[in-house]
């Protein structure tokens, strides 16, 4: 789709780009940075002693290869590119930022790139939030109704895991105001005791905060280990039986 409307002639193209928050540089034909903006001016400032360079004013002049881990590759993306291209790289192992590099055309010619870095993360902040995904979907909570949440837990299960498991769900619970917890442990590759002892502890806290906690996907090999951690609360055979329960508890109760 082509550009809509008409920019005032009071307002240069420069100052448009200067304007904008993100970090954005302009390159020749010959991919040599002539231009960037305030925004990465200063990134710069911060990633150019990674590569020998005193101040970041070194950087006008300079081909965009002399910063690729691979230079004859960043030249044949660039000698090739027909439209918008868009990579994740990593800088000296210090910076993670997706790069957009555009071509401007005019009559069916390049005149310049621009080439635009953005969401800058350290690589500590971006191992960090990867992290936090992991986690986050190690302990998958599903929101079925407004009342009731189902856990479905897989593969192995250690302490930090169970520790994750407990504070989210607990969290989550008393936020939301959870009345039914269903935690699915079917996926689970393996059962023992450090695994029973912490469902047990996260179905007895969950019931202490006024919630009701069950346990589905119980398997009769499952079923023999259950019974020793004394469960105060209803198990099922598969998580579709603990639905219906949950489903018919909360008709009695609307009723």
């Amino acid at each position: 789709m082509k550009a809509l409307g008409t920019l005032p002639n009071t307002v240069p193209a420069a100052n448009i780009l200067e304007s904008i928050g993100e970090n954005i540089l302009i390159a020749d034909t010959s991919y040599n940075v002539v231009w960037m903006n305030p925004s990465a001016a200063t990134l710069l400032s911060h990633i150019v002693p990674l590569f020998g360079l005193e101040k970041v004013e070194n950087v006008l002049g300079m081909n965009m290869s002399f910063f690729h881990k691979t230079p004859s590759r960043q030249e044949n993306i660039m000698s090739s590119l027909t439209s918008t291209h868009r990579a994740r790289i990593h800088i000296k192992d210090t910076f993670v930022t997706d790069i957009i590099i555009t071509p401007v055309r005019s009559d069916n010619e390049i005149h310049a790139y621009i080439v635009m870095l953005m969401d800058v993360t350290t690589t500590a902040e971006e191992e960090g939030r990867k992290e936090r995904q992991i986690k986050a979907l190690s302990v998958p909570i599903m929101q079925i109704w407004d009342s009731a949440i189902a856990i479905p837990l897989f593969g192995d299960f250690d302490l930090d895991r169970g520790e994750l498991l407990l504070n989210r769900v607990l969290q989550y619970t008393v936020e939301n105001r959870i009345k039914y917890v269903l935690v699915d442990v079917n996926g689970l590759t393996e059962w023992n005791n450090e695994t029973g002892s912490y469902i047990k502890k996260l179905g007895d806290t969950v019931r202490i905060i006024g919630a009701e906690c069950y346990i589905a996907g119980i398997s009769p090999k499952d079923a023999i280990s259950f019974s020793e951690f004394d469960f105060k609360y209803p198990t099922f055979a598969s998580i579709q039986t603990g639905l219906l329960k949950i489903f018919e508890n909360e008709n009695k109760s609307l009723g």
